[in-house]
């Protein structure tokens, strides 16, 4: 059977792990390891999905998101294509997209001979596909569309300082987007946009630093759904503050007073007139 494979770049080891064991179960797997980002390579995503019988979906963080696994999943259902969802990164249960949450998912987080097994049962579930639809659902656009717009920008002969500003600032943005396409593709065009020749100082300047930064890191899906809504806590710390500070001031307080006990006094003296002589106290 053909199968397309569906995953995120983070997966791509995991991928060609399984498309060899798709080979080896005598299937046809198909995925996109030869291909670059950009319409041309949009269009033969789709095709390829309308010529697949089944789609192998690699269920993971970083597939649940990614916009381009979620745009082939999509037109896939509209399709009527059979979808084989293979867990290969924890990702709780709750989390799960509702129209993968009904389906018999196989467990390969870790690859044994149990997992191997269920895979191969999975994989032999799949069944030539039914005919498409006529006429065909509208295709979905190409993910990512703003960064193929920001490309076109970054090769025109000549931009100024305000054109090179917005461009390095919508880059930055999607180098920390949660998208790991985004992410990766978003940092592709700042260093092609850093090899310009003709770029101001502050431009160059903005386009490294989001280069340096890198991606903001994001907690799994797991961390998240078990984290729960934020708790209540007393602010301790200003009454700790205060505290130290009382502590403080009566310890000053306290040295000063035991200073002033300490100090010699200087002695008093008046004239008596009972012995007609000054008599000092």
């Amino acid at each position: 059977m053909r199968v397309f494979i569906s995953y995120a770049q983070e997966d791509r080891p995991q991928a060609e792990h399984l498309k060899q064991r798709l080979l080896d179960l005598g299937h046809a797997p198909w995925s996109d390891s030869g291909l670059h980002g950009g319409q041309a390579w949009w269009d033969e995503i789709l095709n390829r999905i309308r010529e697949s019988d089944a789609l192998l979906l690699l269920i993971s963080p970083a597939f649940l998101a990614s916009q381009a696994c979620l745009l082939e999943r999509q037109y896939a259902t509209l399709l009527g294509k059979h979808l084989v969802p293979v867990m290969v990164a924890p990702v709780p249960h709750h989390v799960l997209p509702s129209e993968l949450a009904p389906l018999q998912i196989v467990d390969y987080v870790q690859a044994s001979e149990a997992s191997a097994y269920a895979f191969a049962r999975a994989a032999a579930t799949i069944q030539p596909a039914q005919q498409l639809p006529h006429p065909l659902p509208p295709p979905p656009p190409v993910p990512l569309s703003y960064l193929n717009g920001l490309r076109d920008r970054i090769a025109r002969p000549t931009l100024t300082m305000d054109d090179q500003l917005s461009i390095v600032e919508q880059l930055g943005r999607g180098t920390q987007a949660e998208d790991s396409e985004e992410r990766r593709a978003a940092r592709e065009l700042l260093e092609m946009f850093c090899r310009r020749t003709d770029l101001y100082e502050s431009a160059s300047r903005r386009a490294h630093e989001h280069l340096v930064r890198g991606p903001i890191p994001q907690p799994p899906p797991q961390q998240l759904a078990m984290a729960g809504p934020p708790v209540a806590r007393p602010a301790t710390g200003t009454s700790t503050t205060v505290k130290v500070l009382a502590w403080i001031g009566a310890a000053f307080i306290a040295l000063i007073v035991l200073i002033w006990l300490m100090m010699p006094t200087e002695p008093v003296c008046y004239f008596d007139t009972a012995v007609g002589a000054y008599v000092c106290s």
